[in-house]
């Protein structure tokens, strides 16, 4: 049982999601996502910079895939929805972030 979540200005081709889904299948604990990104330290400053996708293809790395396009398993989103995180949701509601 997954779930995909798709914002409504996202268009992915029918052969990428289905790779996607034959993905996740094999990786239940994973999610699975078509928009990855990087954050990285500055060793000298260790300042936090957000890269998108060029730094990720050139580096062949990220360390977060956004919710904008992705593939995940349900039961994340009953955890999500459990009334012990509604201090959680508040949080996030409270910063307007965009990827809530």
């Amino acid at each position: 049982e997954f779930v995909l979540t798709l914002d409504d200005d996202i268009v992915i081709p029918c052969a990428d999601m289905e790779l996607g889904l034959s993905v996740v299948e094999g990786h239940v604990n994973d999610q699975v996502g078509f928009f990855p990104r990087l954050f990285m330290v500055d060793e000298w400053s260790g300042r936090v910079s957000y890269r998108g996708w060029g730094k990720v293809f050139w580096s062949s790395k990220f360390s977060i895939v956004l919710s904008k396009a992705s593939i995940l398993h349900r039961r994340y989103l009953d955890l999500y929805w459990r009334d012990d995180y509604n201090a959680i949701r508040d949080y996030v509601d409270d910063l307007k972030n965009c990827e809530d």
